[in-house]
């Protein structure tokens, strides 16, 4: 039976140390993995289909989609002014 006593070493995070061995920078900027390649190179030549059906599927009412095209038309840090009707209240 282990003493659990000593409480510093329980739900204590392991220490983070370097990332790469020294002398290993890691991958190269701006290089891609294989997926990324794969999936770049089957959506060539389709993304404005694609992003047309996504505009009408969010006109026609799917919110998830227009949230969707909105996140990503927009900065994050842009202020979106709605002019709301006066509440009866």
């Amino acid at each position: 039976m282990r003493n659990h006593s000593n409480s510093e070493t329980i739900d204590r995070p392991a220490p983070r140390g370097r990332p790469f061995a020294k002398g290993n920078s890691g991958r190269k900027p701006g290089s891609q993995n294989r997926t990324t390649r794969i999936a770049a190179e089957l959506l060539d030549g389709e993304a404005e289909e694609l992003v047309r059906t996504a505009i009408d599927i969010a006109k026609s009412g799917d919110v998830t989609m227009l949230k969707l095209l909105v996140s990503r038309i927009l900065p994050k840090e842009a202020a979106v002014h709605i002019d709301f009707p006066p509440r009866d209240g």
